[in-house]
Formats: C-alpha cells, sequence, structure tokens
C-alpha cells in the first residue's frame, strides 16, 4: 500500500512540474505577443506624431523654407519658428531613437537615409549644429553616422554662425 501511495505521489508531483513547465511556455507566449503588440501601438503612435510634424510643414508657408535645398541663412536668418520646428523634428527622432534602443519600436530601415537627406538643407544643418550639443552621445552618434554613411559626398553645408540667439 505504502508502494502506490509512494507512486501516486511521484505521480502528482511530475504532473506538477508539467503544469508550471506548460504555465511557463505559455507565459512566455504570451510576453513575447505583448511585446510585439506594444511595439505595433508604438509605430502607430510615432507614425501620428510624424505626420503631424510634417503636415504643419506642408501646410505654414512661415515654415516651408525649411525644405528647401538652397535657404541662404546669412540673406534672411533662420526664424524662431524655423528653429523651434525643426527642434521638435530632432526631439521626436530621438524619442523614436530612444524607444528603438530599448525595443520598443522598430524603426524603418529607411531612417538613416531620411536624416541625411534632411541634414543637407541649411535650416536643418544650422538647427542641429546648435541642437547637438545638448543631445546624449548615443543619439549624435547615430544621427551624424547617418549623415556621413548616407549624405551625398560634400552635401553637408559649411557651418554657419548662431544666427538665434
Amino acid at each position: 500500500m505504502e508502494f502506490v501511495h509512494l507512486a501516486a505521489e511521484y505521480v502528482f508531483e511530475g504532473f506538477g512540474y508539467f503544469a508550471l513547465g506548460v504555465s511557463l511556455l505559455f507565459s512566455a507566449f504570451e510576453r513575447r505577443h505583448s511585446v510585439h503588440a506594444q511595439q505595433v501601438g508604438n509605430q502607430i503612435a510615432f507614425t501620428r506624431n510624424h505626420r503631424e510634424i510634417w503636415t504643419a510643414i506642408l501646410n505654414d508657408p512661415e515654415l516651408s523654407r525649411i525644405l528647401k535645398p538652397n535657404a541662404d541663412l546669412s540673406a534672411q536668418p533662420l526664424t524662431v519658428k524655423e528653429d523651434f520646428h525643426v527642434k521638435f523634428l530632432f526631439l521626436h527622432l530621438h524619442s523614436t531613437f530612444t524607444a528603438g534602443k530599448k525595443g520598443m519600436f522598430v524603426p524603418s530601415q529607411h531612417v538613416p537615409k531620411e536624416i541625411a537627406d534632411f541634414l543637407t538643407r541649411p535650416i536643418a544643418w544650422a538647427v542641429w549644429e546648435q541642437f547637438r550639443k545638448w543631445q546624449d552621445d548615443d543619439f549624435v552618434a547615430f544621427v551624424e553616422n547617418a549623415f556621413r554613411d548616407h549624405g551625398e559626398p560634400d552635401a553637408k553645408p559649411k557651418p554657419l554662425p548662431r544666427l538665434l540667439q
């Protein structure tokens, strides 16, 4: 009788370990699914914010110069509105960069090319020259490596003196 009791104990103990293993696998699967759902949600939020920032540039004539590859800042200095709007773009990029580093977001593989293209514009470069001083080293390296690796040769405008105090 003791043998049956001992065997039953081992069977129930084995069943308990099996149930624990199944629940751990289920938890891991659920966690992975949850992380993926959060990444998708973050992608939607970042896309919405990206669209709002760029829509403002397209809809506001006072910001249209930001995208001009031949904007002459010595003839027409940077405006406060342009300065702040480009800073908003860099802050948005920094948020995206940080979320990507923490695995909360999977950025597009084309982001470095977009950064390089944007920095070829004189207004973007003028703002970046000042803005970069206040950023984390890894973010500055990310942006400047993107420009170096994907920018056109000799595309970078000459550094300008700060036109806006």
